[in-house]
């Protein structure tokens, strides 16, 4: 994760909360959306007296890579042991590509606005990777299922960044009835194919609907 940095004025209450601001950017380069949940790592007592529980969690939104979040500083909390882990569920500004990342960040206290790469940095442990998912949607029309059988659905879906054997995921707006299965076949580089497996003990004649496809990077 890139972080392109634009230090804000803010006003801290009770001496106790600082703001952290940044532009975030995605695994492309792009401005990133999505979220960032901080939580802290133990229990302590802020300056006025507000007992803050383990896990506490904070979830922020980001929209076109603006971040800005006011936190109670570490180091004014008693213990000032304490620390916050971050996960950052980014995606590119196009939306295909979607990445998680993890890290732990010491805030202290500050009067004014702090860049969030100065409070979660290499000092504390760098940005892990928990994985990058690629994604599509398509509108699919199946053909019938036969009663025990799977079929893989002739409609090659693009997937830009899906290789073969990467772990696959899928969705649809019309919910399958019970019996029935749905699953996301790699079938070639940035193509993915529908495959329905039907038990339900009747053939099965699929409605037209959306699917929509993760391809999990290798």
């Amino acid at each position: 994760m890139r972080y392109a940095l634009a230090i804000l004025a803010a006003t801290a209450a009770y001496g106790q909360l600082t703001t952290l601001t940044g532009t975030i950017r995605a695994s492309d380069g792009s401005l990133a959306n999505g979220s960032a949940t901080f939580e802290l790592s133990g229990s302590c007592t802020a300056p006025d007296g507000t007992v803050l529980n383990a896990r506490r969690a904070n979830t922020i939104t980001i929209t076109s890579g603006v971040f800005s979040a006011s936190l109670y500083a570490n180091n004014t909390c008693s213990p000032s042991s304490t620390f916050y882990r971050s996960t950052w569920d980014l995606r590119t500004a196009t939306g295909t590509v979607s990445q998680r990342l993890s890290q732990n960040c010491i805030i202290n206290y500050s009067a004014t606005a702090i860049s969030v790469s100065s409070a979660c940095s290499d000092t504390t442990t760098a940005p892990v990777p928990v994985g990058v998912i690629y994604t599509a949607s398509a509108t699919i029309d199946p053909a019938a299922v036969v009663d025990g059988a799977c079929v893989l659905d002739t409609t090659a879906v693009s997937v830009t960044g899906a290789s073969l054997g990467g772990r696959t995921t899928v969705g649809v707006t019309v919910q399958p009835p019970e019996g029935v299965q749905v699953f996301a076949k790699v079938t070639g580089p940035n193509s993915v194919k529908l495959e329905i497996c039907n038990f339900s003990g009747a053939t099965y004649n699929p409605p037209s609907a959306t699917y929509y496809f993760g391809v999990h990077k290798q």
